[in-house]
């Protein structure tokens, strides 16, 4: 991606946009279950999915059992997405029957 940039490709500009797009809806999705802002479509089910891709992800930790020569940043996005996963499960348990309405 670093030699796609300094070539002058705009593909890792439009992948980057992408990914903000996807965490801003993310957010909005959080913002909605904690009631912050107006209850979107499908809320409990994108919860659910949300949460599971961060924990997942976050769940690569345990590959640096077997190839510790990869712990860099790897590890800990991995231990931040593990987190970040683990709060949304929390937080969509507290709100579940208030959000079944």
């Amino acid at each position: 991606m670093a030699t796609l940039e300094e070539n002058g490709s705009l593909l890792p500009d439009l992948l980057t946009f992408f990914i903000v797009i996807i965490f801003l809806i993310w957010g909005l999705y959080a913002y909605s279950g904690a009631g912050l802002i107006r209850r979107l479509p499908l809320l409990k089910t994108a919860l659910v999915i949300i949460a599971s891709i961060y924990t997942v992800r976050g769940l690569f930790l345990v590959t640096f059992i077997f190839r510790p020569e990869q712990a860099t940043v790897f590890l800990w996005t991995s231990i931040v997405s593990l987190i970040v996963g683990l709060t949304h499960f929390m937080g969509t348990k507290q709100v579940w029957a208030a959000i079944s309405k």
